[in-house]
C-alpha cells in the first residue's frame, strides 16, 4: 500500500530486501540435500512451502515454526536462516535466549521472519507456553524500555537451530513445532563458502526469493499444524 493507507494509517512496510530474479538454484539444492536427509519428499516440500508462503502472502501468520538441530557445529543451520533473512532484508531479525527470554521485545519491531539462533535448552514450562505462544498469536504487544507499550498485529514466523537436544520443552501432543535432526558432519568448508558467493554475489538470494514465489502451494495451510513424523530412534553400542 502506499505510505498514507486509505485509512489514513501511516505505512512501515519498507519492501523486500532484493528483487526477485531467475538464476542457478543448485547451492540451496544441495544444502537442502545434506541439511535435510532423512526427510520424506512430501515432509521436505512442506518445508520448502512453509519458507514460501509468507512470500507469496506477505503478512500471513503461519502457527508452526520449523526447528533443526545437530550436535555438530558448522553444518549450515543457520544459513537456511540468513539466506532467506536476505530476501526479507529489514524484515527480518536474529535473536538469541536473552531477547526471547528478555521483558521487552523492540526486536520485534517491523519484522516479519525471526531466526532464533542457538536456542539452549529449558524444561520450565512457562517458558515453552511463551514459545508457543509467540508462535501462534494473533496480536502482538509491543513492549520497548521507557515508552508506553502497544499492540499490532502478529506478522512474525519463527524459524529455530539449536544444537542441544533439549532446546524446547515439547509434550506429545505438540504439533507448533516442525523438528528435523541434521545427520551428517559439515560439509567441506569450501562448499559454505562458495555458497556464501553464490547467495551474495551472483544472484543466489534472488534466484532463491523468484522459486519460492512461483512455488505451488498446493493444499499448504498456513494455520494447520505441522505434520506429524515418526520419531527415529536410536541405539547406543558400548
Amino acid at each position: 500500500q502506499p505510505r498514507f493507507t486509505k485509512d489514513g494509517d501511516y505505512n512501515l512496510w519498507k519492501g523486500w530486501g532484493i528483487v526477485p530474479a531467475a538464476g542457478n538454484l543448485e547451492p540451496w539444492y544441495k544444502l537442502l540435500d545434506f541439511l535435510l536427509e532423512g526427510l520424506s519428499p512430501a515432509h521436505r516440500l512442506w518445508f520448502e512451502r512453509w519458507c514460501a508462503c509468507p512470500l507469496q502472502h506477505p503478512g500471513v501468520k503461519m502457527y508452526s515454526a520449523v526447528v533443526l538441530w545437530g550436535p555438530m557445529k558448522g553444518t549450515g543451520k543457520s544459513l537456511i536462516g540468513y539466506t532467506l533473512g536476505k530476501i526479507y532484508g529489514s524484515n527480518f531479525t536474529e535473536i538469541g535466549n536473552t531477547e526471547l527470554h528478555a521483558p521487552f521485545n523492540e526486536w520485534a519491531v517491523g519484522k516479519q521472519f525471526v531466526m532464533g539462533e542457538e536456542i539452549t535448552g529449558s524444561d520450565r514450562r512457562h517458558e515453552a507456553d511463551k514459545l508457543k505462544s509467540l508462535i501462534t498469536q494473533q496480536r502482538l504487544r509491543i513492549n520497548m524500555k521507557h515508552l508506553p507499550t502497544y499492540e499490532v498485529r502478529d506478522c512474525l514466523n519463527y524459524y529455530f537451530n539449536s544444537n542441544h537436544p533439549d532446546a524446547f520443552f515439547i509434550d506429545d501432543q505438540e504439533r507448533r513445532y516442525f523438528v528435523h535432526r541434521v545427520l551428517g558432519r559439515p560439509l567441506p568448508f569450501a562448499f559454505y563458502k562458495d555458497f556464501i558467493r553464490w547467495r551474495d554475489h551472483e544472484g543466489g538470494a534472488e534466484a532463491l526469493f523468484r522459486y519460492l514465489l512461483d512455488l505451488d502451494l498446493g493444499d499448504f495451510d498456513p494455520a494447520a499444524p505441522a505434520p506429524c513424523r515418526p520419531v527415529r530412534r536410536e541405539r547406543r553400542c558400548r
